[in-house]
């Protein structure tokens, strides 16, 4: 219909649609690929279980939605407002709601495991999505340990919806009786390789150094004593053990360190007492070590 004064280049199911409105969609299993600019990358899949939208049409649309998170699986309920839809440019479309993620299986990433649940809100632009939210875990496990610990996140981070890239503005993190935050990001690096590249800068400032040793070794409390560490952290991708991937490179200071084991303390002593000039007295208390240092990790 080319009447006078009218918009020629536009198609006749364009303008129709810009009037229309479905009063409800109902969609069961569905899924949605977004193609991403760089044919080399993978383009980004979302399964849909469920997804119900009211008032669809050129316009903000309310949802609720059930989908499967691939990596770590788990389902993800959702529910808030999705549109007007951008056509020319699909990332800003904008969108806002809050979500509920159950059950997501950390042993998928070789070398961890743990069942990790999470709460939030969103909004923004499909392309740049603010999220804030929390995680818990009650059973963390880095395997090489052994011991299950429980951690509490509470996180900021922006997620481009149309590739799965995510900018960690900020974690705090809590296990036991240690603290950390976590800055950093979760990108796809590597064209037609699956998988992303971790890179965070972590910083314990009153941590406990057990408690991190925990996580790492078999042995319950070798040491104990007060921790402050900062370092960078980065798992490539690949599908090896997180340990034999995790590289570190960074600097630590431990306070008041007590070995547990009574024979390596009473060595310590007597180190201290020579170094002091002094003849080493067995029965002398095993005195508390201060510890400063540089370390790196790399390749297991």
């Amino acid at each position: 219909n080319d009447a006078p004064g009218k918009d020629s280049s536009k198609k006749d199911g364009d303008s129709a649609m810009g009037s229309m409105v479905i009063d409800r969609l109902e969609s069961l299993d569905a899924r949605v690929t977004i193609l991403k600019s760089d044919p080399k990358k993978t383009p980004k899949v979302w399964a849909i279980h469920r997804l119900h939208m009211r008032s669809v049409g050129d316009q903000s649309m309310p949802f609720d939605a059930l989908l499967t998170n691939a990596v770590p699986p788990g389902e993800i309920a959702t529910e808030g407002t999705f549109g007007p839809w951008d056509r020319e440019e699909p990332g800003r479309t904008p969108l806002d709601g809050t979500f509920q993620f159950d059950r997501a299986d950390l042993s998928v990433f070789k070398g961890i495991s743990g069942i990790l649940s999470s709460t939030g809100s969103f909004e923004g632009e499909l392309g740049r999505i603010d999220v804030d939210g929390q995680t818990d875990t009650p059973d963390f496990t880095v395997e090489v340990g052994g011991h299950p610990v429980p951690v509490h996140t509470t996180y900021s981070a922006t997620v481009d919806g149309t590739n799965g890239d995510t900018i960690l503005n900020r974690i705090d993190a809590s296990f036991l009786k240690t603290s950390l935050v976590a800055k950093g990001r979760v990108v796809d690096t590597t064209p037609g390789q699956p998988g992303r590249m971790v890179k965070l800068d972590v910083v314990i400032d009153q941590g406990r150094i057990e408690d991190v040793l925990l996580l790492a070794v078999k042995s319950t409390r070798p040491i104990v004593g007060g921790l402050s560490l900062q370092t960078s952290l980065v798992i490539p991708p690949g599908d090896r053990d997180v340990v034999e991937k995790l590289k570190l490179d960074g600097r630590f200071t431990m306070t008041n360190a007590h070995f547990t084991n009574v024979n390596v303390g009473q060595k310590i002593t007597e180190l201290s007492q020579r170094a002091r000039g002094k003849q080493p007295d067995p029965q002398a208390t095993p005195v508390g070590s201060d510890f400063a240092g540089r370390f790196t990790l790399d390749g297991g």
